[in-house]
């Protein structure tokens, strides 16, 4: 009788455990992945499938999950939209952490997370305008009545859900005939994230910067939002037209907001592109012709090397990037093909011509030199030598950080690599991670 009370014991506490997820974790042979993102801060992001639910969860570069959350589908499409779509992660690298912070969304809620998986701050996600590094913006619309037509508050909370700045904008300096029309332009905020901590409000031409907890007016924020230019991280450029003293300039605007003009008066604006930004050049180009500005020099450099007659011209510009102190760009060889060469803008060594299928299908890194063709993905060092080679059915995703993320076409196991070729890991441990949602049912 004794053994009878127990085995029953024994169903009646393995039928309490959720149908989800097992006590020990995820059974990974049952798991299907379909979408997954590049590495921050030695966390990725995998969007993946089990028991007939979606999750996204955050692995380490050991493949272990860390922890997890059921995916808000709901909110925007049904379960079968997500799983037919043709992913290209721009949401799921959205969550990638920066600054020791990331978040995910239940229900409607947005959770912001540390590395450790604890959240430390939540908002109504119908509120939320922008997050990033765990800063995020919100609006309120301020209360009306007969004699006050309101407004809107925008707060920006730290990533521990104190105020760090706010902007407020009220309608009782506006006639009743302005106010409606107000309020529509407003419904787009124009709130952004630009990376290290930069925001940008697009409807008052302000720039925000967490750094130094800086506001900056910016006059011209269609040209800086559109014309922005990454540089390390850390600032950005824009180049700009000064019709008052008739020359070029650029304006570096770094992570704290200290602005900085750099005059260019051999480079016409209308004729010239920027297209790159170094630690320690400039790059332009018009029609079939390289310059390099060199920044501490304040020097401006013709290229002239042997390649200097294969710059190719299409559509009245050339295709060239730079980082650090290399540049790559685009040339047409004696045999119509398309060829790309690097050039050492310190010692004017210059390595090439390397084959591409055409002028977009190459970038340049920190220290590797990517080139896509027909068959294969290429990773070469800044001297031209091959690190290694992916086929296309590999289906390369991302290139950063020092890891390339590969996706088969078919929905399988997402595959990781160093960029000499070697994996990060061989094998996916799924077995003990954090359930994210749990913290908040």
């Amino acid at each position: 009788m004794k053994k009878k009370v127990f085995i029953t014991a024994i169903i009646v506490i393995i039928m309490l455990f959720p149908c989800s997820v097992s006590a020990t974790g995820f059974d990974t042979k049952d798991i299907t992945i379909y979408a997954a993102g590049t590495y921050d801060e030695d966390i990725a992001p995998i969007l993946f499938e089990w028991n007939e639910l979606l999750y996204k969860g955050f692995i380490n570069k050991q493949g272990e999950l860390l922890f997890y959350v059921e995916w808000n589908y709901e909110n925007d499409y049904d379960q079968e939209s997500w799983k037919a779509f043709d992913w290209d992660f721009e949401e799921l690298n959205s969550t990638t952490f920066e600054g020791g912070y990331s978040w995910f969304e239940k229900g409607d809620k947005r959770y912001i997370i540390n590395t450790e998986g604890k959240i430390v701050s939540s908002y109504n996600r119908q509120d939320v305008l922008c997050t990033g590094a765990g800063y995020t913006w919100i609006v309120t619309e301020n209360e009306t009545a007969w004699d006050n037509p309101g407004g809107y508050s925008f707060i920006l909370y730290k990533p521990n859900g104190k105020v760090e700045t706010s902007l407020d904008f009220d309608f009782n300096n506006y006639e009743d005939w302005e106010v409606d029309e107000l309020r529509e332009e407003l419904e787009d905020y124009e709130f952004h994230y630009f990376g290290q901590g930069v925001f940008g409000t697009k409807y008052n031409d302000k720039l925000y910067f967490t750094n130094s907890q800086k506001w900056v007016d910016y006059d011209d924020a269609d040209t800086f939002w559109e014309s922005k230019i990454k540089f390390d991280g850390n600032k950005y450029a824009v180049l700009k037209f000064d019709d008052d003293e008739n020359g070029t300039y650029v304006t570096f605007i770094d992570k704290d907001g200290v602005l900085q003009r750099i005059d260019i008066p051999e480079i016409d604006i209308y004729y010239y592109r920027l297209q790159g930004i170094s630690e320690n050049y400039m790059l332009f180009s018009s029609d079939d012709v390289f310059y390099y500005f060199n920044i501490q020099e304040k020097s401006l450099h013709r290229y002239n090397g042997k390649f200097k007659d294969y710059v190719y011209t299409y559509m009245t510009y050339i295709h060239g990037e730079i980082n650090n102190n290399y540049l790559a760009f685009t040339m047409s060889g004696a045999d119509q093909k398309e060829y790309v060469a690097l050039i050492n803008c310190d010692t004017l060594e210059e390595y090439g011509p390397i084959y591409i299928k055409d002028r977009d299908s190459f970038s340049l890194k920190q220290d590797i030199l990517v080139i896509e063709n027909d068959t294969e993905t290429q990773l070469l060092d800044l001297q031209g030598n091959i690190l290694s080679l992916y086929d296309n059915e590999k289906n390369v995703r991302y290139v950063r950080n020092g890891v390339v993320v590969c996706m088969p076409e078919n929905k399988g196991w997402p595959e990781y690599y160093h960029y000499d070729g070697t994996k990060l890991f061989e094998k996916y441990d799924f077995s003990n991670p954090t359930d994210l949602g749990s913290a908040v049912k």
